[in-house]
């Protein structure tokens, strides 16, 4: 039996450990019997195990647990914490592998390429935007670094005087402003004093004195607001003619990207609307051919660079938005001061005879009509410039203007060629009329007061746009570096 066991094919197969070699003969015979008797008793079906309790069941869990987390198996993922120091090493110059070798990185060098082109074409666009927006900065600024023909140097010159006088026009009209201002306050102190039944006469010589002064004043303002229209339109129509020349006279030097030929040169005949439009199609391909990059380039530095462009983007598109509003509330605030001015004059001229028919035909309509450009200009303001300049907007926006008296709005509406002096309506128009010159002295000096409200919020939008500009344009900079990078370095 035991030669037997000996001599089967099982038992010459096992190798025996060396503390088993130094075992007693008749130990290592026992234990090779019991070892061919299992595998002889292998063929016969076995009995099913004993149930297992529950502290056995436990045991083995535990046991199970233990050697999983202590072993790998071959077909499960591998672990976050391998054991063994070499699976340690593979996944390290993996990784390593992955975040040094910027060369393994396949970009084709035509999406490079139209990335070049795309942003000197949006730079280009740019440039011609503002141009647009302001011509005579532009043209000023042009003039001696562009080579321009000779017939425009007469227009430069002619130009620059335009500016000067515009210059001065400008400083006259606040400077009549400001006296509008104070002598408005001055009439309305005598009106108010306290004093009137001792000195009614010395009040009365007073009040005239003013109100001449404040004549003279209001002719000066309106023959300034006009000299000044004139010489901006004047100055525009300059500007826009040196653009022109200059521009087609370098026309040849130039070459455009876009589709359409006739931007590479300053013709005039594209609007505003048209260039924003162009470079609103320009800045969608090459946000296109950015993402791309960056999704076979995967570099965190580099779309961290886009991602801050993008918020410097999005800035200087909410101040372009925010300066319109306040470029329309300035536009509305100066019409509305010209009417103003006008009806103020016709009250406090020497000519003004002082019935509620003059009052109600001459500056009434012109104060109503200025009344509603106010309330336009506060309808025109954006919640969200509100929550941006919390400084400026709600002090335009929640206008409370003075009202006219009821009967002198009635009387302004049933007002006819052969309206009835003696009516009750007339009466009362007539005792409520020195109530309606005194609330167009007071919507005179409020609407001067939120003009320079209106001046100090576009200065603050256009030195916040300033800030977005340069910060957008430093790191439009650096993100093209980091391109012309990666155009040296890729492989296709």
């Amino acid at each position: 039996m035991g030669t037997a066991a000996a001599a089967s094919p099982v038992d010459a197969n096992v190798q025996l450990p060396a503390a088993a070699q130094q075992e007693p003969a008749p130990a290592r015979a026992s234990k090779v019997s019991s070892s061919s008797a299992s595998t002889s008793s292998s063929s016969r079906p076995e009995a099913p195990p004993p149930p297992a309790s529950k502290k056995q069941h436990s045991n083995v869990t535990a046991d199970m647990r233990r050697r999983g987390a202590t072993t790998t198996h071959r077909g499960s993922l591998p672990s976050a914490f391998p054991a063994s120091g070499s699976a340690r090493d593979v996944f390290g110059a993996a990784s390593r592998s992955r975040s040094t070798r910027p060369a393994d990185v396949v970009v084709d060098r035509r999406l490079l390429q139209k990335y070049e082109e795309v942003s000197s074409e949006i730079a280009r666009l740019t440039r011609l935007a503002r141009m647009e927006q302001n011509p005579v900065a532009s043209a000023v600024a042009l003039q001696p670094s562009v080579v321009a023909p000779a017939s425009s140097s007469s227009e430069t010159q002619m130009l620059v005087q335009v500016n000067a006088e515009l210059r001065r026009a400008r400083r006259s009209s606040s400077q009549a402003i400001q006296s509008q201002k104070e002598l408005l306050d001055k009439l309305e102190r005598q009106e108010k004093s306290s004093l009137r039944r001792f000195f009614s006469l010395n009040k009365e010589s007073k009040v005239e004195r003013i109100k001449s002064k404040l004549c003279d004043k209001l002719s000066e303002s309106v023959q300034v607001d006009e000299e000044l229209q004139r010489l901006e339109r004047r100055s525009d129509a300059l500007a826009r003619t040196s653009l022109a020349s200059t521009f087609n006279g370098a026309a040849a030097l130039t070459a455009s990207y876009s589709h359409n030929a006739s931007y590479s040169a300053f013709s005039g005949l594209q609007s505003v609307a048209e260039v924003e439009d162009e470079l609103a199609s320009l800045e969608r391909e090459k946000d296109d051919i950015l993402n791309n990059l960056f999704s076979a380039i995967r570099s965190p530095d580099v779309q961290e660079l886009h991602a801050r462009i993008a918020v410097y983007s999005s800035e200087i598109h909410a101040c372009r938005s925010i300066k319109k509003q306040v470029d329309r509330c300035a536009t509305m605030y100066r019409q509305a001061l010209q009417l103003l001015s006008a009806a103020l004059a016709a009250v406090v001229s020497p000519h003004y005879t002082g019935t509620v028919r003059e009052f109600t035909q001459g500056p009434y309509p012109l104060a109503v009509e200025a009344s509603h450009l106010i309330e336009a200009a506060a309808h025109g303001i954006q919640p969200e410039s509100r929550r941006r300049y919390h400084a400026f907007a709600p002090e335009l926006v929640g206008l409370e203007l003075p009202k006219f008296p009821q009967a002198v709005a009635d009387y302004a509406r049933r007002a006819r060629a052969n309206a009835d002096p003696n009516s009750a309506l007339s009466l009362e128009a007539t005792r409520k009329l020195r109530a309606a010159e005194s609330a167009l002295m007071v919507l005179q000096r409020l609407v001067i007061d939120k003009s320079g409200v209106v001046d100090a919020w576009k200065k603050r939008v256009e030195q916040d746009q300033e800030q977005a500009e340069r910060g957008h344009e430093a790191l439009e900079k650096r993100l093209h570096e980091q391109v012309a990078v990666l155009a040296r370095s890729v492989s296709v």
